[in-house]
């Protein structure tokens, strides 16, 4: 169910069951919360090829040097704070954690709206952590609460070499300043442990042959028990139609 982005909808036209499979083939399309995303997805591929190092080392002074860097550095706060925001991606890593406790999908997995914060150190890393993975220590040197409430308030500013951090409260792990260098190294840990979800998720579907033939999944059946379902992979759709309607179907 995590490999192909299972979710549940609330209306599904009669006669069709509300469990389905998200996408498979191209984007990451799962549940409302996967297509709202791909406007951000797209919005970070062609950031991260936007020539900032070029423009950066032609400019022509020190002056202009700064401005391009500091431009950068805005829209990097943005895409970091978008990241840890996004449902899709907290999503995916709560799947993930209850893979690892063995535990049942959860078709209607819910993120809170509040207290983001203690959700992914709690609810996520800190089982990551008792399971002695490394993602545990890539998420605490990258998920800070403090930076993504300074770029939601305007609550940043910009020396020659620093970001200052103007909502300081004067307790820890809390920071007055975080180094360009310091913010580079959080800033690329963060889209990589979300491009990198992606790609596994990819490259393993495609090990197992998910993409070919059948497959049977169990879906909840009127609150007791489950009812057994044979999809079949539509490659020109890109998705899974319920083998019972396969011959019904016009595709």
């Amino acid at each position: 169910m995590f490999l192909t982005n299972a979710f549940k909808i609330e209306q599904p036209d009669e006669g069709f069951s509300p469990y389905l499979l998200g996408g498979i083939g191209g984007e990451e399309i799962g549940g409302e919360e996967d297509i709202l995303d791909i406007e951000r997805l797209d919005f970070l591929r062609t950031f991260l090829h936007l020539p900032f190092e070029k423009q950066y080392n032609e400019a022509q002074g020190e002056k202009e040097k700064e401005r391009i860097k500091k431009f950068s550095i805005h829209l990097e706060l943005m895409v970091y704070t978008h990241s840890w925001e996004s449902i899709s991606n907290l999503k995916k890593l709560k799947h993930l954690v209850n893979l690892i406790e063995s535990k049942e999908y959860d078709w209607e997995l819910k993120i809170p709206k509040k207290s983001k914060k203690n959700y992914i150190t709690s609810e996520i890393r800190d089982v990551f952590q008792k399971h002695n993975l490394k993602i545990a220590d890539v998420i605490t040197m990258s998920y800070q609460s403090q930076l993504r409430n300074a770029f939601a308030h305007s609550q940043y500013s910009f020396g020659s070499d620093n970001i200052y951090l103007h909502n300081y409260e004067r307790k820890s792990p809390q920071k007055k300043n975080l180094t360009f260098n310091n913010w580079e190294d959080i800033f690329i840990k963060t889209v990589l442990l979300f491009f990198i979800i992606l790609r596994k998720k990819k490259e393993y579907r495609r090990s197992i042959g998910i993409e070919k033939g059948e497959v049977e999944i169990y879906e909840p059946y009127k609150k007791k028990g489950y009812d057994k379902r044979i999809l079949v992979y539509i490659e020109n759709s890109n998705s899974f139609i319920d083998k019972a309607n396969l011959k019904s179907s016009s595709i």
